[in-house]
């Protein structure tokens, strides 16, 4: 399974490269911000709807977003995190649909809480990668 798919397809927005060849330079495009059009690409592939985008970004922002302007650096970053813990799920259940089922059922291990809502910030984030982490080593969670 291809775990950066889903980064790559961001950044083959237009007009950034197709080919990011480090983290250095995934991080830079980050910074500079992700071309709006890449909340059309996370939302084509099937990781979040439109509802799930706006419970990530305020309505007003994703309307000026719609205007052709960048992503900032915070969102890209949180576009960025979504995509990376979707492709970490699809890795561990090797399934795309049982991946998207688990991001959004509640899960005991995360307090009741269904994984896709601790995706706001860094450190819900990396609760939920440890969690998957565990599921991949074979552990319940």
């Amino acid at each position: 399974m291809d775990k950066d798919r889903v980064l790559r397809a961001l950044t083959g927005c237009s007009p950034l490269p197709t080919e990011v060849n480090s983290e250095i330079e995934m991080l830079n495009l980050l910074v500079e911000g992700l071309p709006a059009d890449a909340l059309r690409v996370i939302k084509s592939l099937g990781i979040v709807d439109d509802a799930e985008l706006r419970f990530f970004i305020a309505p007003r922002t994703l309307a000026r977003r719609k205007d052709g302007k960048r992503l900032t650096a915070d969102e890209s970053d949180l576009i960025a995190r979504i995509a990376r813990i979707h492709d970490f799920a699809v890795e561990d259940f090797s399934d795309e649909m049982k991946a998207r089922k688990w991001l959004r059922t509640p899960n005991r291990a995360l307090n009741g809480k269904h994984p896709l809502a601790l995706l706001r910030t860094d450190y819900g984030a990396r609760i939920v990668e440890s969690t998957l982490g565990r599921i991949a080593h074979g552990i319940f969670s």
